[in-house]
């Protein structure tokens, strides 16, 4: 349960800590001796010292105890106690505890479990919109700095929330006067901005961004053959564009850590368990455990035995210190599409732009994965309006998109400002449009250019139907490449 817990003192003055035997009062000293030992400590700096004297001891008996003089330590004084509270994203509180400023946040994990039921590994803390890491102290943190209210005498530290998927069916446990007395109102919207903040967070923390070390471990060729491979077996078993992208940034985590390069034999096994350990990470309920299993069976193609897939997946996670399930561009991407009109052909056009980005991982992980998520669905609506094969979706006119749902979504979930945010999906946007142009055209150099036509053919039935639609020609890709100069150079001039 971790070392603190609340505590008092006990019917006869004597000291109680929950959980721990009871420790017997220490008798007072004269005030010219020296005290028998120094009071203990626990590590998130709650005392355990005795309790001086009677329970109204005051200060003056304690400092009398303590003793002054040389070679007598200095008069006791208790360290700061913090009433945390915690809530779930959905507003609904959790728990309440004690807790020292100098507790780690990995054991304060620990207490929510043990008064909430929900497991370690499925929480996420979540504080001033970013995510606390599990080595952090709450001091460390910037936690004990914030005070919203004082109980008791003791400061009440701002709300906590916890994002997990089994918050909404647990129940209180631990009694007392922890969650139904809390009576905290919460604004979806806030909830809503603060678990995209956080997401943002983690995405930052885990994007990689040493393109050499990535380079060094697994050749632009041999990856490239990867995605290409593993796109196609995925569109062949019916699964999601998101896992892909969630599959190929986690090898390519795992790549850029490794700083070594991976054997060539080992290259299949790898991917393997990346699939494997995304599946898992995307839950229960999407991905029962018949059904990857399948899924990895039907993949391996006979070639990978199960078991050789798991250790491969054990020796990913200690690589990756265990952090699978990351948010990747699609995830924004997701999250843009609730903000827009529906159009379905409009997000399948953004998802071909992320698509290609996958074969360049200086532009996949150039920028922030939300604003490579804008810029797909800024240069889909860039190609939306310049092909003569288009659809009459809404009203709203290519600036009415960007700035009323994009733009305003990615200044929300960031935090950065409008207008620089605002250049670097358009700069990211010109790069997208580039790279199609170059491969629609088939310019030499290419690395990657044998596996764009079977790109594709995989757009090209979701983007062209009953004889409308987008055709992904090198035309209409030089159309919107010009369209997208000539906006940036006004923009330039004004």
């Amino acid at each position: 349960p971790g070392p603190f817990h609340s505590c008092g003192e006990g019917p006869s003055g004597s000291f109680r800590v929950m959980g721990q035997r009871r420790c017997p009062r220490r008798p007072r000293q004269p005030a010219d001796s020296a005290p028998t030992g120094r009071p203990r400590q626990s590590a998130d700096g709650i005392s355990a010292a005795p309790v001086v004297g009677s329970p109204r001891a005051t200060s003056s008996s304690i400092s009398e105890h303590s003793g002054t003089g040389c070679g007598r330590s200095a008069p006791f004084e208790p360290k700061p106690v913090l009433l945390l509270r915690v809530f779930a994203l959905n507003g609904r509180p959790l728990c309440e505890f004690r807790v020292g400023p100098d507790a780690e946040v990995g054991s304060v994990k620990r207490l929510v479990m043990c008064f909430s039921g929900v497991p370690v590994w499925e929480q996420r803390l979540v504080f001033a919109g970013g995510v606390l890491r599990d080595e952090d102290t709450l001091k460390g943190a910037g936690v004990a700095d914030t005070v919203v209210d004082a109980e008791g005498g003791l400061p009440v530290i701002a709300v906590i929330f916890v994002s997990a998927r089994q918050v909404d069916q647990t129940t209180h446990r631990g009694g007392g006067a922890a969650g139904p007395q809390l009576e905290y109102d919460l604004p979806a919207e806030d909830v809503i901005d603060l678990g995209r903040w956080a997401d943002h967070r983690l995405s930052e923390q885990r994007r990689p961004r040493d393109m050499s070390l990535l380079a060094k471990s697994i050749e632009p060729p041999q990856r490239a053959e990867v995605i290409n491979w593993t796109m196609l077996a995925f569109s062949r078993l019916q699964l999601d564009d998101e896992l892909l992208q969630g599959v190929i940034l986690t090898m390519d985590r795992y790549c850029e850590s490794r700083a070594k390069p991976v054997e060539v034999t080992a290259v299949q096994r790898l991917l393997l368990a990346t699939v494997c350990a995304e599946m898992k990470a995307a839950g229960s309920v999407e991905f029962p455990y018949g059904a990857w299993r399948r899924k990895l069976e039907l993949l391996s193609m006979d070639l990978c035995d199960f078991s050789t897939i798991l250790r491969t997946e054990v020796e990913l996670l200690r690589q990756l210190n265990f952090a699978v399930g990351v948010p990747t561009p699609m995830t924004f991407l997701r999250e843009l599409e609730a903000r827009l009109p529906r159009a379905p052909l409009l997000i399948e056009l953004a998802v071909f732009f992320l698509g290609l980005c996958l074969f360049e991982p200086d532009l996949q992980y150039g920028h922030t994965h939300w604003v490579v998520a804008g810029a797909s669905i800024a240069a889909a609506l860039r190609v939306w309006q310049v092909c003569p094969q288009r659809q009459h979706v809404s009203a709203w006119t290519r600036d009415g998109w960007l700035s009323a749902a994009v733009l305003d979504e990615l200044a929300i979930s960031t935090g950065g400002a409008h207008g620089a945010l605002a250049e670097q999906v358009a700069l990211c946007e010109e790069e997208m449009l580039e790279l199609w142009l170059a491969r629609a055209q088939g310019r030499p150099g290419c690395i990657w250019a044998p596996f764009y036509p079977a790109l594709v053919e995989k757009f090209a039935g979701r983007l062209w139907c009953g004889g409308s639609g987008v055709l992904l020609t090198a035309v209409v890709a030089q159309e919107a490449l010009q369209h997208a100069r000539q906006e940036c150079e006004a923009r330039e001039r004004r």
